[in-house]
């Protein structure tokens, strides 16, 4: 089971997750202290770290042949991958590559920047075909041309 952040914080405050206590298995000892006091379980009594990183996209290079080093092709894209462009369903992952687009922190709550990631989210909706976390049919099919 690997669920999210928010999603950890909620089972625990329902009960249902057993405390397990990962931060004193003797691999704990090596975990970068960051990744041990955080915000969904403080000091590591129920999840231990797996994974840490970012989602990225890929693009059918047979099918455009233009520019795909950049967000831009997710949240302002040629005219030519309009419609065609897959994007994941989840909110966060959705949210987090928006504000590194935009040159934002992550996670944060200042309205200007909530206002910026905002405007462009709202901006490139109508450029996404889909929402889904298949995105391996998408792109193969030829459903879409990009898939974050």
């Amino acid at each position: 089971v690997v669920p999210s952040d928010y999603t950890v914080k909620i089972m625990i405050e329902e009960g249902l997750l057993e405390k397990t206590e990962p931060n004193a298995m003797p691999n704990g000892k090596n975990l970068d202290p960051r990744f041990v006091d955080i915000y969904w379980d403080k000091g590591r009594h129920y999840t231990a770290p797996w994974q840490f990183g970012t989602t990225t996209f890929s693009v059918n290079t047979d099918k455009f042949k233009g520019d795909i080093d950049t967000l831009a092709i997710l949240f302002n894209p040629p005219d030519e991958l309009k419609g065609q462009i897959n994007v994941l369903d989840d909110v966060n992952t959705v949210m987090h590559a928006a504000e590194r687009y935009a040159g934002v922190p992550r996670c944060g709550a200042d309205k200007a920047n909530l206002k910026k990631v905002n405007d462009i989210l709202v901006a490139a909706k109508p450029s996404w075909k889909t929402f889904s976390y298949d995105t391996i049919t998408k792109i193969t099919s030829g459903d879409v041309i990009v898939t974050e």
